[in-house]
């Protein structure tokens, strides 16, 4: 006689249409694996809830950081932060350079941007070229305020001679709703009474693109909390950054080579403005590299194989804000290839953020990795490196982390970084306010 089996064992309720139920030997198979279940959700609750605790401690600390003042530190990037690695700049590194491709690359951007060829001064603007400058005439006119001095100098046509640079496009506004062709030498009769800021855009920007963007800022900093202020001149200075269609990496790399060559013409324009001008200049992106070259070689130092002929004014005082710095973050410190351009800073505000995907992956630039954090690290990332190397930025830097406010974007202009809170902060380097230990 067979018996039966335990687990076909059922009990019979006295109702009508009886129903079998599972016997409770089942039920007490189950329960282990129920209790591990809830073990297991405890467990993992118990973990979330100190990292989310944590988490939103950093990013109070990272917004209060933005309010109160300088983060001279600049302590890197949290361990706990999200790994959000871009395929598309994993899939870019594979097109790295040889070095002797870097090397005849470099050659070729150098030897455009100095070519020594007879420049036309006589040759016309394109249509492009006028029309930008009669759209962006009409909207000046609405935003000029009184007593300001609004300027364009172009150096995406100027050429190295044997006399020096040619080959600049100036124009000042006439405040009527016109563009007037000026030149260096006008330019360079500034009222010294008066600041002069120079702005300086990144990369993949059109001569149109720079305008509008330089119009963003001149707006930011000259309304809203700024009625008292007084009357600045305010440059626009374009460098020939227009997109490649040659794959983004390439497009990088060519652009830094030609940014620190493009900053021989800005350190050329500076150089000419009066002794006593108050001078500040503001880049975004590869606009910081093309300025921090210019302070190099105005600091008597040499770029791309090229220096200052003669230098009128010596030891100029350069208040300098770099915004998402697309440039090494050790390249101040001595013996790199930019040492001479603390020498030429007054005061520097370094506007950095951790979240910024171009930022993260500046080391693309130079070698291939498909780790952001390994490699050279860029300005815009981690801030300056080196401080205390410098004694020419000894008590003259002042760090801002910005990651809470401008989040993972790199735009064009670097519109986020004008919130009203960190412009009043920048207002006080382009109006040569007091800052820090200054006396009022």
């Amino acid at each position: 006689m067979l018996m039966a089996r335990r687990s076909d064992v059922s009990l019979r309720l006295p109702n009508n249409g009886s129903t079998a139920v599972p016997c409770a030997r089942q039920f007490s198979a189950r329960r282990p694996l129920a209790t591990l279940f809830l073990l297991l959700a405890l467990l993992l609750l118990g973990a979330i809830a100190p990292l989310a605790a944590a988490r939103g401690d950093d990013l109070s600390l990272r917004a209060g950081l933005l309010d109160t003042g300088s983060d001279a530190d600049f302590a890197p990037a949290d361990a706990r932060e999200r790994e959000d690695d871009s395929l598309e700049a994993a899939d870019e590194a594979l097109a790295e350079l040889t070095p002797e491709e870097a090397a005849e690359l470099a050659a070729e951007e150098e030897a455009a941007a100095f070519n020594a060829t007879e420049f036309d001064a006589t040759a016309n603007a394109s249509p492009v070229l006028e029309a930008s400058l009669a759209s962006t005439a009409a909207s000046a006119a609405e935003m000029l305020a009184d007593n300001d001095e609004l300027w364009i100098v172009s150096a995406r046509r100027a050429r190295l001679t044997a006399d020096g640079p040619t080959g600049f496009d100036v124009w000042r506004y006439d405040g009527s709703g016109r563009w007037q062709t000026s030149s260096v030498a006008e330019f360079s009769a500034a009222d010294t009474r008066v600041p002069v800021c120079l702005h300086v855009h990144g990369n993949r920007v059109t001569f149109c693109d720079a305008l509008c963007g330089g119009w963003a800022f001149y707006t930011k900093f000259t309304g809203g909390g700024c009625k008292d202020r007084g009357p600045i001149r305010w440059v626009i200075f374009t460098w020939p950054s227009d997109r490649l269609n040659i794959g983004s990496r390439k497009d990088v790399q060519i652009k830094a080579v030609r940014a620190e060559c493009y900053g021989y013409y800005l350190a050329y324009i500076a150089d000419r403005l009066p002794a006593e001008a108050r001078v500040s200049m503001i880049g975004y992106s590869f606009g910081t590299r093309v300025i921090s070259a210019s302070l190099h070689i105005l600091g008597g130092g040499t770029l791309r194989g090229r220096a200052l002929a003669e230098h009128h004014v010596q030891d100029r005082a350069v208040r300098t804000v770099l915004l998402a710095g697309a440039m090494d973050n050790d390249c101040f410190m001595p013996g790199r290839y930019m040492q001479m351009a603390p020498s030429q800073i007054d005061r520097l505000l370094v506007g950095r953020n951790h979240l910024d995907p171009a930022m993260k992956w500046y080391p693309l630039l130079y070698e291939l990795t498909l780790r952001r954090r390994q490699g050279q690290q860029s300005l815009g990332y981690t801030g300056l490196a080196g401080l205390q190397c410098i004694p020419d930025l000894q008590g003259r830097v002042e760090h801002r982390d910005l990651s809470c406010l401008v989040g993972r974007e790199h735009d064009t202009h670097g519109c986020r970084y004008l919130a009203e809170g960190f412009v009043e902060v920048m207002r006080g380097y382009v109006y040569y306010e007091p800052l820090g230990d200054e006396a009022p």
